[in-house]
């Protein structure tokens, strides 16, 4: 479907406002107006037309100018200052350059002069549609990501093309020790490098400013961060780039993977501390994979006389 056609069904699921005080205009155009609504609310001056707006908060606010206790564009502003967003369409048969000055300074969204041709009317209705529309399905979106980064058990970082922190999701703070507020606008190298490699990461940074390349995008790699606490920990950090205008911005996901790290190590340990009794055991020991020698202590070796050397990557038989 083209924009036109979803325009006009997102339309159908809108709340519209429509503010005006004479009687039969008032009816021919709500008329109009709801064939393209679902719900249309009416006011008969400026006055009643914010309180309506207050209580209902339409989507979309259509008004004449000249009316009783209130004008048009003195509500308008009213509404503005309310919601700086809303689009508000403007019904008038005065065209004086004040008039047009005021809905400027206002940010009245369209205008259309009287008397109201009803094509002209639905036109101006789908523009403002259509931006709505647009607007709630970036915050949808918007929503979806932040409850993904929100959700997830890496730490998400974003960094501008200074090297500045513009995202610090929250299990960038269980990680860290950061919270968002003393993490945005501060320089990622500074607050989690050590200072040992400040000066690697800085001359790395100036290459990637240039290029948007470094030996660290669209890998993943092992470093070491400063917690807040002072502790140092290592992560796995899988780095992009991506281009904003000229600029090039870096996303950063980054694991904690120190226990890890410790376990790895102690089972290194482990293991030699096991080949060291082993390999010293007074009784010959070997190691055999698909018929194949793999290992023999000393004792094995002394035993047939032969070496290690000889006897690894041999046949037992």
């Amino acid at each position: 479907m083209n924009n036109d056609v979803l325009d006009k069904i997102f339309l159908k699921k809108l709340t519209i406002l429509y503010v005006e005080d004479e009687e039969t205009t008032a009816e021919l155009t709500a008329q109009a107006l709801s064939c393209h609504c679902t719900t249309l609310i009416t006011a008969r001056n400026g006055a009643e037309g914010v309180e309506k707006y207050t209580a209902h908060l339409p989507d979309i606010v259509i008004t004449d100018i000249a009316m009783p206790v209130m004008d048009g564009l003195t509500m308008a502003a009213d509404i503005r200052a309310l919601d700086r967003s809303v689009p508000i369409i403007v019904l008038t048969a005065f065209e004086s350059t004040d008039y047009l000055k005021r809905m400027i300074d206002i940010g009245i969204d369209r205008y259309i002069a009287k008397p109201v041709i009803p094509g002209q009317l639905l036109s101006s209705l789908l523009f403002c549609t259509h931006r709505i529309r647009l607007e709630r399905q970036l915050e949808m979106s918007e929503r979806q990501l932040r409850s993904i980064t929100d959700s997830t058990t890496d730490a998400i970082i974003m960094i501008d093309t200074t090297g500045l922190i513009t995202f610090w999701n929250p299990s960038a703070t269980t990680i860290l020790g950061y919270t968002l507020q003393e993490s945005l606008g501060k320089n990622i190298h500074e607050l989690l490098a050590p200072p040992r490699y400040h000066a690697d990461h800085t001359a790395a940074f100036e290459q990637f400013q240039l290029t948007g390349h470094g030996n660290a995008i669209n890998r993943t790699v092992e470093l070491n961060a400063i917690r807040k606490d002072g502790q140092e920990i290592v992560v796995e950090l899988s780095l992009s780039a991506h281009q904003q205008g000229q600029e090039w911005h870096a996303i950063g996901i980054l694991r904690d993977i120190t226990a890890r790290k410790q376990m790895e190590q102690e089972n290194r340990k482990r293991s030699e501390e096991q080949r060291v009794i082993l390999g010293n055991a007074g009784i010959g020991i070997s190691l055999v994979q698909n018929r194949t020698v793999k290992w023999v202590n000393t004792t094995f070796c002394e035993i047939f006389g032969y070496s290690a050397g000889e006897m690894t990557d041999a046949s037992p038989e």
